[in-house]
């Protein structure tokens, strides 16, 4: 979501912000017990495991690496690797300890050099790695990844290796949420060992890591990853099972159709099969509550849609009670803010037009002028399963507002993408985004800032207020404080109402008859399985 490589599912897809865990009152599932677990994974594109160069492989870093800090399930910090992460001057600057004593697969120590290494392969600008932006607020990335023209500097002047447990970073402005952002799977953050950095051709199909799992054999890229568990392991949740199959799959569906089937033990259920669910996996699902907002943007360019009177018409025209029951099999949560309640500070309940209100919309509508701007069209990236949703938000608007709209896709999300950022969509779009870590900072930076990396997908939209608020967050002297800024800017966006709220989504997750018990807890961007026991 972050990076070039995936920017044209941006508006479509959201990353899975949460951990998986299972467990089985089997004995025969005890830890370090026999048995492989095979997970669907939907990352066909993936080409590399090179942290910071591979932004389709969450759920195997997420094995293969241990993160500085998770989340608690009351979103509390928890420490892995790190024993403590220190604030100062005025939140540009932080100081990192790790834990002694913990190694790389290979028995390599774990250093805070190897953090620094990590973190300066990713972010040299020649090597060209996908992750590489996550580390832009360090200073010194415009020496190492200038916007043009060659680097000046092979690593960032913000890393400063105190000693071996102890990792200095500034920053270039203050950042309330920074231990937040360590929390991400995907790679920009991991350390690298200096086998990896002697070798990179070998790291790409066999990395090392030091996480609860290390790889079997060279992965088969496109086709699937084997990992066998870590004895060496350091961190909590050491690994159940002996091994862990990851398969990659192009279609969702055959995957879902896999572990019906049993082929597959754990897999994500496309949109498309929600409504079936229930009568295909009975209580074998867990909901995963991501960070993520599906929304519908507008082309804020076009005069028909820059009366927030119309906009706000529109959001009360929508059911989204009846669409989540009817289309979703009521596996999403209707939207009433821009943060979903699984984020930090989340579900605020700013959105004033995200009740169901025919009678109002018609009246705000009518307050505006009314519509005279001729057919209302909705885009959408195709072949993804959003036609049912979006031809039911099209006939809503149209039943309860009086407009004619239909509902439009696109061939692909790389046309939907291209389309929204050229300014070529007609009216308003699919918006969706997802969250790397549970903390507001993340939708404030990338989509309402200006100049923000995908502020296009929400028409463009800024205001000073909204910008003032977020810079205040920024330089909060404790994370929690920075959230309650954030809160108000979200407030601050919602009384503008530049796009409309519409779903949370609790991705659900089914799993096959050999695994029981699976709870979801908040946690990394990947679908982690370290704590999965089989029957």
């Amino acid at each position: 979501m972050k990076s070039l490589r995936t920017a044209v599912s941006v508006l479509a897809l959201a990353c899975v912000a949460t951990t998986l865990s299972a467990c089985s009152g089997s004995s025969s599932g005890a830890s370090g017990g026999g048995g492989t677990l095979v997970v669907a994974d939907g990352n066909s594109q993936l080409d590399t495991l090179v942290p910071g160069n591979t932004a389709l492989a969450f759920s195997q870093l997420g094995v293969l690496f241990a993160p500085i800090v998770a989340f608690k399930p009351d979103g509390g910090l928890d420490y892995v690797q790190a024993s403590s992460i220190t604030g100062s001057d005025g939140a540009k600057q932080w100081t990192i300890k790790f834990r002694p004593g913990w190694t790389f697969h290979n028995g390599e120590p774990v250093t805070a050099q190897s953090y620094a290494d990590g973190w300066n392969l990713t972010a040299y600008g020649p090597n060209a790695y996908v992750a590489a932006g996550e580390l832009s607020n360090i200073a010194g990335y415009d020496a190492v990844h200038p916007a043009k023209g060659e680097p000046t500097a092979k690593t960032l002047s913000g890393l400063k290796v105190v000693d071996q447990e102890t990792l200095q970073v500034t920053l270039t402005k203050p950042d309330s949420q920074f231990p937040f952002e360590l929390s991400q799977g995907n790679g920009a953050f991991y350390p690298m060992p200096k086998a990896g950095l002697n070798d990179l051709a070998a790291f790409k199909t066999n990395p090392i890591g030091d996480g609860p799992y290390q790889m079997s054999a060279p992965a088969k890229l496109n086709q699937e990853v084997r990992l066998k568990r870590f004895a060496g392991y350091k961190g909590p949740n050491p690994g159940q099972i002996e091994n862990i199959t990851f398969r990659m799959y192009t279609s969702p569906g055959t995957a879902y159709t896999d572990t019906q089937a049993g082929n597959v033990d754990i897999a994500l259920a496309p949109q498309d099969k929600f409504q079936q669910i229930k009568n295909d996996f009975g209580d074998r699902v867990a909901h995963l509550a991501g960070p993520s907002i599906e929304y519908l943007g507008f082309p804020l360019w076009d005069k028909r849609y820059q009366d927030v009177r119309v906009r706000g018409a529109i959001s009360l025209a929508i059911d989204r009670a009846t669409i989540n029951k009817q289309i979703f099999g009521g596996q999403y949560e209707p939207a009433d803010s821009l943060f979903s309640s699984s984020m930090l500070g989340g579900s605020t309940r700013s959105c004033q037009y995200c009740a169901y209100d025919p009678a109002k919309a018609k009246q705000l509508l009518a307050e505006a002028g009314g519509w005279s701007g001729g057919p209302m069209t909705l885009t959408y990236p195709g072949g993804a399963g959003y036609d049912q949703a979006m031809q039911s938000i099209a006939n809503q608007i149209r039943q309860n507002l009086g407009i004619e709209v239909t509902a439009k896709p696109t061939v692909g999300f790389s046309d939907f993408a291209t389309d929204v950022k050229e300014k070529k969509v007609p009216g308003p779009f699919r918006g969706k985004w997802g969250s790397s870590y549970p903390s507001p900072a993340d939708t404030l930076h990338k989509l309402f800032l200006p100049g923000g990396d995908y502020n296009y997908s929400v028409g463009g939209y800024s205001s000073p207020k909204v910008t003032d608020l977020i810079t205040q967050g920024d330089a909060a002297p404790a994370a929690t404080d920075g959230v309650r800024t954030y809160q108000d800017a979200e407030r601050a966006i919602a009384a503008d109402f530049p796009v409309v709220p519409l779903f949370y989504e609790k991705f659900p997750v089914v799993y096959s008859q050999r695994v029981t018990d699976v709870h979801a807890r908040p946690a990394q961007i990947d679908t982690a399985v370290e704590a999965v026991k089989l029957k």
